[in-house]
């Protein structure tokens, strides 16, 4: 099925890859795809196949664990920080409306991130003052 779609791939990573597609809106049209729709099914072979070659290049390789080890601790660390900043409802979210949870995540995202900015400036002006 892979061999059979082939040329489709190509087009289709040539389309993302120049901007005249965004990933998300690939993603959005072939989840919708019928399980019937061969290149649907050809897209999820090929990504199990690209799945299982990282996996065994991650069991064999002990840099490329060590490296996707630290990633995974910092993205960690961030989403404890901003879980720890979410205020209002202990960072509950009460609605079941999927555009405001987006909000929320976005808006605690930017406030993690304008907070972790401050930080650094307030870190800086802290090791000027001490040079000085």
């Amino acid at each position: 099925m892979i061999q059979e779609h082939y040329p489709q791939f190509m087009q289709l990573a040539l389309a993302i890859q120049i901007g005249a597609l965004a990933p998300s809106a690939v993603l959005a049209r072939v989840i919708s795809y019928s399980t019937r729709n061969r290149f649907a099914l050809a897209l999820k072979e090929l990504g199990n196949a690209v799945r299982t070659t990282y996996l065994l290049e991650l069991i064999m390789n002990d840099s490329l664990r060590r490296t996707v080890h630290k990633g995974k601790t910092k993205i960690e660390r961030h989403h404890k920080f901003a879980k720890h900043l979410a205020f209002g409802a202990s960072g509950h979210l009460r609605s079941s409306n999927s555009a405001d949870q987006e909000k929320a995540i976005v808006y605690n995202e930017l406030v993690a991130n304008a907070v972790a900015l401050q930080n650094v400036v307030d870190q800086s002006q802290a090791l000027h003052t001490l040079k000085s």
